[in-house]
């Protein structure tokens, strides 16, 4: 989607006319469904040796275990051309 500039009609001035200002404006596609506040609870088994990893990765960044698997989960979906 284009959108034209505000500033299309002041070529070759960089200054916005006196008493006003430039005003950029973006948009941006957002899926509502990834920002779902609503959370489940999920029981997973997972190695022992890989559970000591995650809990050291997310101390050292200040994260929580869930946080970090919940990102991951999305990180590797979006990945994932047939999950688009």
């Amino acid at each position: 989607m284009a959108f034209a500039s505000p500033r299309a009609g002041w070529y070759g001035n960089p200054a916005p006319p006196q008493g006003m200002a430039w005003l950029d404006v973006g948009v941006v596609d957002v899926d509502i469904a990834k920002l779902s506040t609503k959370a489940s609870r999920v029981n997973i088994t997972l190695p022992d040796r890989s559970l000591d990893t995650i809990d050291r990765h997310v101390k050292a960044r200040g994260e929580t275990r869930s946080g970090f698997l919940a990102r991951a989960v999305i990180e590797a979906l979006s990945r994932d051309a047939a999950w688009r």
